[in-house]
């Protein structure tokens, strides 16, 4: 469990709050993402599955330096570690925007997926920092919840205007999205550092990191389950979005409503996870997630089922569920984590789910090639059901028995 950090009543923690909102909603501001699958198939030259891959390997990226980038962080400034992943979104954005072929998508989707796991756990704890270096911890949850829920309704917003901006010009969505990433990087310039215990300094050590990692989850299996549980839902999720636009171009969908139908996903995503911190109130962690597994591959079920526009709606359960879970995560693991080692652990809670959607976006890619989306969407409710219902008896069972000392 966590140590109390002596109150520092002069720390800016209102300026970090407010800075992470604007560099949360610039980050998110994607609008490539409501168009990625017509854009690569079209001017790229790309079939369903090369896509996937190119995002297996924005996931691998990830897993290779999600915990590394953690590690740093917790070692270095985090504000430091944020700017640098801003810098590789923009240099991501420019090699996807003149790509011709499937080797610098894949090289885009690389460079992307370092920044990602540079900024993966290190906002979230520098922002649990910053509340608990005034005593606010008890806070987070509901910040952390509208922060997620300001990114959803950020990427909504670049999704209503992507597909009309698609139909105009398909080039200009990633104009857009570099503006987005330097407008990130600013956010992430000017946060303050908060005040924090070290338990290490100096050189980046490997065994060091391995072991802080193995040691959290043996002495507190709510981490290790935590994770487990996350590697089925969000890799599901994930997967879901990709498969949504091919099911939308199996319905024969036009392009301009791309955008509008991804914008009302992830706005339903970014409403839902404004009421994560009540429906924690009312029904705790443990229904709350077990009812976000269950609706998750029910509502993938039901629109695998009967492939039609009207059930279009079903299948924003995948935001629903995304802006439900990870910030109910994302706290279980901050009140269990000491702050030396908080970024690293909270990237661990990243990495499992992308390594995860490495193995699943081939078998996923593979049965809407060979079949449709709405197959795709079948086999991600079977997966979900099995891989987030494993995790979720674990997690339930381990919910409320306290941790040994790490």
């Amino acid at each position: 469990m966590q140590s109390v950090s002596p109150a520092n009543k002069g720390f800016p923690t209102d300026r970090n709050i407010l800075l992470l909102y604007g560099f949360s909603a610039a980050r998110s501001a994607m609008f490539l993402v409501a168009v990625l699958v017509p854009y690569f198939e079209e001017h790229v030259g790309l079939t369903f599955r090369e896509i996937l891959l190119t995002e297996a390997a924005f996931a691998g990226a990830m897993v290779l330096a999600e915990v590394p980038s953690g590690w740093i962080a917790d070692q270095w400034q985090r504000k430091s570690v944020l700017v640098i992943g801003a810098l590789l979104w923009v240099a991501g954005i420019l090699l996807l925007w003149t790509a011709d072929g499937f080797a610098q998508v894949v090289a885009g989707q690389v460079t992307m997926g370092l920044a990602a796991s540079m900024h993966s756990g290190a906002d979230s704890a520098l922002l649990y920092d910053s509340l608990l270096c005034r005593g606010m911890q008890s806070q987070y949850l509901t910040i952390e919840s509208r922060r997620h829920g300001v990114g959803l309704g950020s990427i909504a917003i670049a999704s209503a205007f992507a597909g009309p901006l698609f139909v105009w010009e398909p080039q200009s969505v990633f104009a857009f999205d570099f503006a987005s990433f330097i407008v990130c990087g600013l956010c992430a310039l000017f946060l303050r550092e908060p005040p924090r215990q070290r338990s290490h300094r100096g050189r980046f050590d490997f065994v060091a990191m391995v072991v802080t990692v193995v040691r959290e989850c043996r002495a507190n299996r709510l981490i290790l389950w935590a994770v487990l549980f996350a590697g089925g839902l969000i890799a599901a999720t994930k997967a879901s979005i990709w498969t949504q636009q091919a099911y939308l171009v199996f319905l024969n969908i036009d392009l301009f409503w791309f955008g509008p139908i991804a914008a009302i996903a992830f706005l339903a995503g970014g409403l839902a996870s404004q009421l994560g911190p009540a429906l924690d109130r009312s029904f705790g962690s443990r229904a709350t997630l077990g009812l976000v597994a269950a609706g998750t591959a029910a509502g993938f079920a039901i629109g695998g089922s009967f492939p039609m526009p009207v059930m279009i709606p079903v299948l924003f359960v995948g935001a629903i569920a995304y802006g439900l879970a990870i910030p109910a995560l994302k706290t279980l693991v901050n009140s269990q984590v000491e702050s030396d080692r908080r970024a690293t652990i909270l990237s661990v809670l990243s990495l499992v789910p992308q390594l995860t959607f490495v193995a699943l976006s081939h078998f996923v890619g593979q049965t809407v090639d060979r079949g449709n989306a709405a197959e795709g969407f079948l086999f991600l409710a079977g997966f979900t059901a099995i891989a987030a219902g494993c995790g979720w008896i674990g997690l339930a069972r381990t919910l409320g028995k306290p941790a040994r000392p790490v």
